[in-house]
């Protein structure tokens, strides 16, 4: 069987309050490597005091089976770093799950799933 292609990235439709916020940072993207496995990079800035946060959806083909967890390390405004969780849901929703206050900046450096 050939290789799957890898497709281009894909730039997210972030939440209108994080698009108007990350300025400067670079863009969330995802796509599919050759393997078919998913990815997703780019960094969120000021994504607020909530412990979680809805990022964007992905669209179908893009989305797993069942819900992944994804660790990823993020700051604060005081500048301590943490760990926190991107969750990617079944139904496309990507979603930051943090363990400390305000958060300054997060990047996801080409998170990667399977789709089963």
């Amino acid at each position: 069987m050939p290789p799957k292609k890898r497709s281009a990235p894909r730039r997210a439709r972030v939440s209108e309050r994080l698009g108007r916020q990350r300025r400067g940072y670079e863009p969330l993207e995802f796509g599919k490597d050759h393997l078919g496995q998913v990815r997703i990079s780019g960094a969120i800035a000021n994504a607020g005091s909530v412990s979680t946060t809805f990022l964007f959806t992905l669209p179908s083909g893009y989305r797993p089976a069942y819900t992944k967890f994804l660790p990823v390390v993020v700051a604060d405004s005081g500048g301590t770093s943490g760990l926190g969780e991107l969750w990617v849901f079944s139904n496309g929703n990507v979603e930051l799950l943090t363990y400390i206050g305000s958060i300054q900046y997060a990047r996801f450096s080409d998170k990667i799933f399977t789709l089963n």
